[in-house]
């Protein structure tokens, strides 16, 4: 037993020695690592790094107890009262804005940052809010807080950074500024923050909704029998929070998807299932709510941007001229023919040579065996009429951008007529002030205020009948929404029907002149502004029905 032991015991230090070192390794590796920087790493640090992680993690075990009872002891302490037991998909707006502040905290957030995070809540989910961040920062917790909106700086903040353009162009405290010197500082010049606007006199029935309804991607009904209707020189203001139908109904209203039930008619003409060109020609103006996916084309100049909805019509496009005419026939012919005879080649050269083998074409008799030639014949009349439509879509598509270059052919074969296009956005870039170096700059390089100004100067322009302004102020600097809030105020004066729909409750009270509320795809009242209270709204909002009032 001597000799054993003797033999033994320094493998025996040595691999506990080993065991602990690679340990100690393991632990200051997990601590220095470079967190999976793919910049940082090589192939072997990102396998050492799942190595690594399985190590960590081979013989953890999720304990759900633990977890929920310190939910509970966070919820309990900060008042966010905060079910971990509830599925977040079947949670309100309100209470997941919670879990996420909640998920912080259970990280031991010593800062936090909250991005605009009263955009999706009503405005006594607003309150609440505000009362968790108050007890947060009273316990020791930083808040950053971003907002756009004066109104909810001047109630949680402590100190305020006013950013323009990237930059810090000043601080303040809350309680020696005022929402007017703020505002300038954002600007950079002095900002009319209320909506001057005379009285409404509503004239005939322009939009009249009735019984519409909707379905989603997940087949989930998603707008429930809405009825409502705008009249000529009104302004009906869908308030609501984020997420109950307000973006279905516009995507409805505006040929973007098609309803389950119901329809609406504009102008006396009744729509059950619409195009975007016939609403457009319709009369109806749209400002929708995400501008770079809907509104606009970020690789088109701005001049084109501006004309977008009536590329096709004078004086922005005319007939071919006699003199152009030839260049028409001769581009347009030209890549038919080219596109053809690819085709044909193709067909000759691989095609047919398979069919005929295939059938065996050399080796039979037409008379006795003429199947296999007619199923050949018919081949060829129907390949023939496939490489024609073939040739022809191929035409259509590339002909039009050609001929554009050298002022040609369009869509529909008539002609560019670029100077008329230039004086047109000329003309709309002074009257909107629309920033830009110049019409023929790339829309996708303006800045998101000066998009939206060419969005709504596209539209604006073109004196619809009927508007529907989807967030028209989302996302922009206060000097743009006074702006846009001015030339919607405008459209009413000049009789036009405006459905303006805004998650931004300041904005639906401050130019609407009736006000329907929208709760889980329905319409559950509709108020007039001239009476109603933001907290009335916030009742609305959260599907609470106050008792009926005359409109």
């Amino acid at each position: 037993w001597t000799v054993t032991i003797m033999v033994w015991l320094p493998l025996v230090i040595a691999a506990i020695a080993g065991a602990l070192v690679t340990w100690i390794g393991f632990r200051h590796a997990r601590r220095t690592w470079r967190n999976g920087d793919a910049r940082l790493t090589s192939p072997i640090d990102r396998l050492s790094d799942a190595v690594i992680n399985l190590l960590e993690t081979l013989g953890a075990r999720q304990n759900r107890t633990q977890a929920a009872t310190r939910v509970r002891d966070l919820s309990k302490r900060y008042g966010l009262e905060v079910d971990p037991n509830a599925i977040i998909e079947k949670l309100p707006v309100g209470l997941q804005q919670r879990v996420e502040i909640i998920k912080a905290l259970y990280r031991h957030a010593d800062i936090l940052i909250l991005d605009e995070p009263s955009a999706v809540l009503t405005p006594q989910e607003c309150q609440e809010l505000f009362k968790i961040m108050r007890g947060l920062a009273a316990q020791g917790v930083s808040i950053i807080f971003i907002t756009h909106k004066l109104k909810e700086v001047f109630q949680i903040a402590d100190s305020v950074v006013v950013m323009r353009a990237g930059k810090v162009v000043g601080t303040a405290i809350p309680a020696q500024a005022t929402e007017a010197s703020l505002a300038a500082m954002m600007v950079g010049r002095e900002v009319i923050l209320r909506v001057a606007k005379d009285e409404a006199h509503p004239g005939d029935v322009i939009l009249a909704v009735a019984g519409l309804s909707a379905i989603d991607e997940r087949k989930a009904r998603v707008l429930d029998d809405v009825a409502f209707e705008v009249r000529a020189g009104e302004v009906l203001g869908i308030a609501g929070v984020q997420g109950n139908g307000q973006t279905e109904l516009v995507e409805v209203l505006t040929g973007l998807r098609a309803p389950l039930s119901g329809g609406f008619t504009v102008v006396g003409k009744r729509f059950v299932h619409v195009t975007p060109r016939e609403m457009t020609h319709s009369g109806t103006a749209h400002i929708p709510e995400d501008r770079q996916r809907y509104g606009m084309v970020s690789a088109y100049t701005v001049a084109d941007n501006l004309v977008l909805n009536e590329y096709d019509a004078a004086p922005f496009a005319s007939a071919p001229t006699t003199r152009q005419l030839p260049l028409v026939a001769v581009i347009y012919g030209g890549l038919f023919a080219i596109a053809f005879a690819a085709l044909s080649w193709v067909w000759s050269s691989a095609l047919w040579p398979a069919l005929s083998d295939a059938l065996k074409l050399k080796d039979l008799n037409a008379r006795q065996s003429p199947i296999p030639f007619l199923v050949s014949a018919l081949s060829v009349v129907v390949v023939t009429a496939l490489f024609a439509l073939i040739a022809f879509w191929i035409m259509r598509r590339v002909a039009p951008p050609i001929m554009a270059q050298v002022g040609g052919a369009g869509q529909g074969g008539i002609t560019i007529n670029r100077a008329a296009i230039d004086r047109n956005a000329e003309q709309l870039v002074k009257e909107f002030d629309i920033r830009t170096p110049g019409i023929g700059v790339n829309a996708g390089n303006l800045s998101g205020g000066n998009q939206q100004k060419m969005v709504v100067a596209r539209e604006f322009s073109r004196k619809p009948r009927l508007l529907i302004a989807s967030q028209p102020t989302r996302g922009i600097d206060v000097g743009s929404i006074e702006f846009i809030h001015q030339r919607i105020v405008k459209q009413r004066d000049d009789g036009a029907a405006v459905l303006l729909v805004s998650a931004e409750l300041d904005e639906i009270m401050a130019l609407s002149d009736r006000i329907a509320v929208m709760y889980r795809g329905q319409i559950i009242d509709t108020v007039s502004a001239a009476t109603a209270t933001r907290e009335q709204l916030g009742l609305l909002m959260a599907g609470v029905k106050a008792d009926p009032q005359p409109v």
